[in-house]
């Protein structure tokens, strides 16, 4: 809930949030985010 909740502006949140930005704007990677547990953000090399 906190990555998800803008208000959250602790290291670890933002440091969670940079890594789905990075996954997702980099075009080497498909990347998905699975609803398990509290998410589980998945990245395959193309």
């Amino acid at each position: 809930d906190r990555v998800a909740d803008p208000a959250q502006r602790d290291p670890e949140t933002a440091t969670i949030r940079d890594l789905g930005r990075s996954l997702r704007d980099d075009e080497r990677f498909v990347s998905v985010l699975l609803p398990v547990g509290d998410g589980l953000l998945c990245g395959v090399r193309r």
